[in-house]
């Protein structure tokens, strides 16, 4: 049997604030080998190792108030269907 891989877990976005440093500071010292973070445009993009850190981060920075999103994976968005009838039918 073949297992398949763990799916990636999308990352944590947030804003930029006046005090940077101590933000990704905390979230390292808190989080320490279980974290990537990334600067990116305005944003900080932190990518967690698993499941947990994921929600345990984002249980941190809704706790401290903290403006963040994460994005949901194309796998996740629902199907959006078309369905084009004639309008001949409806006569």
């Amino acid at each position: 049997m073949i297992e398949e891989p763990e799916p990636k877990l999308p990352p944590i976005m947030v804003r930029y604030t006046d005090n940077l440093k101590d933000q990704i500071a905390e979230i390292s010292n808190q989080f320490e080998d279980d974290v990537r973070i990334k600067l990116a445009d305005e944003q900080l993009k932190i990518f967690p190792a698993n499941s947990d850190i994921h929600r345990a981060i984002t249980k941190y920075l809704t706790d401290g108030k903290i403006e963040f999103y994460v994005i949901t994976p194309k796998n996740q968005h629902p199907l959006k269907a078309v369905l084009k009838v004639s309008c001949q039918l409806f006569r």
